[in-house]
């Protein structure tokens, strides 16, 4: 990726993340109203990824209530730390980690479910983990940042985690296993983004 590419990527980046403080700005509103943080909203989260885990398996309709508004707080945590104009690279690196632990959470949940296999599960948090290190310490070095380094999530992972997301709505709705081709093509695709972040490192 060279420096017209990531030019391409912070602006595709730029106008999503505008859309998105621009949908959640009446909410935006009415939370700031009542002093609650971006902060608050990634912890209330990830409490709700939580109680996904722990209700996938005995009442999946309750679980997909719980993954829809984790979801939903996790989309607009960063709209809201934009309309509060709080943002920062410590703050984006704080929902990169949350946003790991929410999908930690989630294929948990569909592993103690029987939905998915344990190993399989396992692989797929360890590839995206490492494929948001390895997007991170490349943009590092080529971004300027107001904290340690630049994190960034990436379109690639934010997809598959969207794609999961909805595979347990269809789950929920029609009763059809996706998870393991899904699992398998997201191992498959993470582990060449990864790799391919990695060699970039290495040349810089």
């Amino acid at each position: 990726m060279g420096k017209g590419a990531l030019s391409l990527s912070v602006r595709m980046y730029t106008r999503v993340a505008a859309f998105r403080t621009k949908l959640f700005a009446p909410l935006s509103f009415i939370v700031t109203k009542l002093h609650i943080t971006p902060n608050h909203l990634t912890l209330l989260g990830i409490l709700f990824f939580l109680l996904f885990a722990c209700f996938a398996r005995t009442r999946p309709t309750i679980a997909l209530l719980f993954l829809i508004i984790g979801y939903l707080l996790d989309l607009m945590d960063g709209s809201l730390a934009r309309y509060q104009n709080v943002t920062s690279d410590r703050g984006k690196f704080i929902d990169m980690v949350a946003d790991s632990l929410n999908f930690t959470l989630f294929t948990i949940g569909l592993v103690f479910a029987n939905l998915l296999s344990g190993f399989i599960g396992m692989i797929a948090v360890y590839v995206m983990a490492a494929s948001k290190l390895f997007r991170s310490i490349y943009h590092a070095q080529l971004l300027p940042s107001s904290w340690r380094f630049h994190a960034v999530a990436g379109t690639v992972p934010n997809i598959f985690v969207g794609l999961g997301y909805l595979s347990f709505l269809f789950y929920v709705l029609t009763s059809t296993l996706v998870f393991f081709e899904l699992y398998l093509l997201l191992v498959f695709m993470l582990a060449i983004d990864a790799l391919l972040f990695f060699f970039r490192i290495l040349k810089n």
